[in-house]
């Protein structure tokens, strides 16, 4: 029972200091979003890269001047 009442002691304290320091913690939160989708979308610029390479790849060069390929082949379709 004792470790219960230390652990919900913690959560109040934690709590009270969020509220008492709100824009500490709106700050904190927007860096952890902010640091979150620079994580994410590192991969997913690569992975558009690599599929933009071999649709190049497979379709000789052969693209329009906006990037669309004239003829398309789906991908690993040799």
């Amino acid at each position: 029972m004792n470790v219960i009442l230390r652990v919900w002691a913690i959560f109040v304290v934690a709590a009270k200091r969020l509220l008492s320091q709100k824009w500490l913690a709106l700050a904190t939160i927007v860096g952890l979003i902010a640091s979150v989708a620079l994580t994410m979308s590192v991969p997913l610029y690569a992975d558009a890269v690599y599929y933009r390479v071999l649709q190049e790849e497979l379709t000789g060069g052969d693209v329009d001047e906006a990037g669309a390929a004239k003829r398309f082949y789906p991908p690993f379709a040799f």
